[in-house]
């Protein structure tokens, strides 16, 4: 398999990986995105040959929060400003959300008293029935 792989190449590859190792990710920061169409169709637009990067640098934006390199191309550059509000704007609402949800989640053992129903509803159903 490596048969067709000069030494040169082998070693580039290898050197490549080594820089690479201090750069594995860490836990997501979150564990999923929605991906909207109009980042496909940005990508769409994007040359065919740096698709696949295009891809990577929102992935690792939208999951990670990690910032594309200095050497990428402007295209994809372009395009990230625009992700990266949808992105944030996504991040922040599901968040608040999240801490929403929780906040209104009673702690097992600390059980909440129940808030008093609103009787004005009642209120105007009794009046409505006495009118006619």
């Amino acid at each position: 398999m490596l048969e067709n792989v000069s030494e040169e190449e082998l070693q580039k590859f290898c050197n490549k990986q080594a820089s690479k190792s201090g750069q594995h990710h860490q836990r997501p920061l979150r564990e999923g995105f929605v991906f909207l169409i109009s980042y496909f169709e940005a990508i769409e637009h994007i040359p065919r040959r740096l698709q696949f990067r295009a891809l990577k640098v929102l992935l690792d934006y939208a999951f990670y929060g990690e910032l594309p390199p200095e050497n990428t191309p402007s295209r994809i550059m372009q395009s990230f400003v625009g992700w990266k509000r949808l992105l944030d704007a996504d991040a922040k609402k599901y968040d608040r959300r999240k801490k929403d949800r929780f906040a209104s989640k009673p702690l097992a053992g600390n059980e909440q008293e129940p808030k008093p129903q609103n009787n004005k509803s009642k209120v105007r159903n009794k009046q409505k029935a006495g009118k006619k």
